[in-house]
């Protein structure tokens, strides 16, 4: 009678393990397919890359939109629709482009169906230096070291600074920082002689 006591005891452990090994094992492959929660909400989303609210102004234009691109060539580097609303026999020397995730406070002028430069009022558009709307005519000066050029603002007491681009880079590229005579109000990049006009397309 006692060896089939015993038996009935080693099955009966056997089984109790058999059971614990799998409760474990669903629960690592539980805990496995689970999120992690708190990482995911403590990382938020990222802005990709390549959205333009994060391209650099540089002096041929922002991000890879340039200055001396057709409107084809516009269309196949910016994302979304890129157009020209409204446009007339009159607008046909000078007019401003839209597109669909064009950032905000920014402007693109076409001359002649080809892209002439791109304005920009928004403070949170840079340069490769760092330069940006609300930068002291001071560090304009520090970050293009014995670059600038100064001319008198047309209609205030403010002054247009110009940067050219650098050889062996195009020198007709540029970029113009309006200024208040204390700081960046708005700035543009494009080619002269369009980059310099101080009325726009007006």
């Amino acid at each position: 009678m006692r060896l089939p006591t015993l038996n009935v005891v080693i099955l009966l452990s056997a089984f109790a393990l058999g059971c614990g090994d799998r409760s474990a094992n669903t629960a690592n492959a539980d805990s496995a397919a689970q999120p992690n929660v708190v990482d995911s909400v403590a990382t938020p989303a990222s802005t990709p890359a390549s959205s333009p609210a994060q391209w650099q102004l540089t002096e041929e234009g922002l991000g890879p939109l340039h200055a001396g691109m057709t409107l084809e060539q516009a269309r196949a580097v910016v994302p979304g629709a890129f157009t020209i609303p409204n446009a007339s026999p009159d607008d046909a020397l000078c007019s401003y482009a839209t597109w669909t995730a064009q950032p905000p406070w920014t402007s693109v002028m076409v001359t002649d169906g080809v892209i002439a430069r791109v304005e920009v009022d928004a403070t949170s558009i840079r340069t490769a230096a760092g330069a940006g709307v609300g930068d002291s005519e001071a560090r304009i000066d520090s970050l293009y070291p014995g670059r600038v050029r100064r001319m008198p603002h047309k209609y205030t007491d403010g002054r247009y600074l110009i940067v050219l681009a650098t050889p062996p880079r195009d020198t007709m590229f540029r970029f113009v920082f309006e200024t208040d005579g204390h700081r960046v109000t708005t700035m543009r990049a494009g080619r002269y002689p369009a980059v310099q006009w101080v009325e726009g397309c007006a």
